[in-house]
């Protein structure tokens, strides 16, 4: 029938509920409740929920070289062998811990070995093995793409980045193609103002050439976006006015906002699961701007200081 959730046990709470162990109907639906009206702990719940699954997904994608599992398999049997080798009669006298000093009961334990096939293996092969295998495993992740930009990682669907960067994949796959094709600024000005009625920042870029734009809106605040290109490479800038996140319809993380006041704009990398893009975050006017591309950030902030 429930229980009492309060603010001492809703982590807790939320835990249980994104591991799908909350089986009682009526604490379900309250954790649902609390969930969509509670902002703060919305929050809480997409946040947890997004780094597990990253995690999970991150932890299913990596997996061991054949070549590092048949060196543990090889170390298995050579343990095993050199066990069979000097096997002897192991004691069924337990150790006291009380009769003996810590660290000598401790080597005892470790010492102590499993049976198998009939043979005893010491303990402390098995944990050499699992420091093997934690290793080689560390080493593969330390390999692989660092985790994504934590406001990326973090933002709900209202997150000015989180969209910039949904519709930058969306722009590369073909679901967002420009409404309105252009290489000139003023008419594509002309149709981003009669669609949205704001002044869009439509700059020229070096070296790229204006594809032309789409409009839309999420929630009633109207949105820009505009496509460069050259060759296979792509820019894309996503533009809105600064009042959708005033009135808190779309969201800017705080310590970004405060860094495109002090340097004027917000750089970052690895806003993807492919860890190969890049972003830049500015004001322009009235306009918040998001900028994202495959380029490198050193090559990124060279367009961008390039933009007239």
């Amino acid at each position: 029938m429930g229980v009492n959730i309060t603010n001492d046990n809703i982590d807790e709470f939320l835990t249980s509920y994104i591991d799908g162990q909350i089986n009682d109907p009526d604490t379900d639906n309250q954790l649902k409740s609390i969930i969509e009206s509670n902002e703060l702990v919305s929050k809480k719940y997409r946040a947890e929920l997004l780094t597990r699954n990253l995690f999970r997904s991150r932890l299913a994608s990596k997996e061991l070289p054949a070549s590092t599992v048949v060196k543990v398999n090889n170390s298995i049997n050579v343990l095993i062998k050199s066990a069979a080798g000097k096997r002897t009669a192991v004691s069924d006298k337990s150790t006291d811990i009380y009769s003996v000093g810590f660290f000598e009961y401790f080597k005892r334990l470790i010492s102590a070995p499993f049976v198998i096939r009939n043979v005893a293996v010491p303990r402390y092969a098995f944990a050499v093995i699992l420091i093997f295998i934690i290793v080689g495993t560390g080493l593969l992740m330390k390999n692989s793409n660092a985790e994504l930009n934590p406001y990326i990682a973090t933002g709900s669907e209202k997150s000015v980045m989180v969209q910039a960067m949904k519709n930058f994949h969306k722009i590369l796959t073909g679901d967002i193609k420009p409404e309105m094709k252009s290489s000139d600024k003023n008419q594509v000005k002309d149709f981003v103002k009669n669609k949205t009625n704001f002044e869009a920042y439509v700059p020229d870029i070096s070296d790229y050439v204006l594809e032309g734009a789409a409009c839309d809106e999420y929630k009633g605040q109207k949105l820009a976006h505009l496509v460069y290109k050259s060759g296979r490479e792509i820019i894309y800038i996503y533009e809105t006015q600064v009042n959708s996140i005033h009135c808190k319809e779309l969201e800017l993380p705080e310590p970004v906002h405060y860094d495109i006041l002090k340097d004027k704009f917000y750089m970052c990398d690895k806003v993807d699961a492919n860890g190969d893009c890049t972003m830049i975050v500015w004001y322009k006017d009235n306009v918040v701007c998001a900028s994202v591309s495959t380029m490198t950030k050193q090559r990124m902030y060279s367009s961008f200081t390039s933009f007239k």
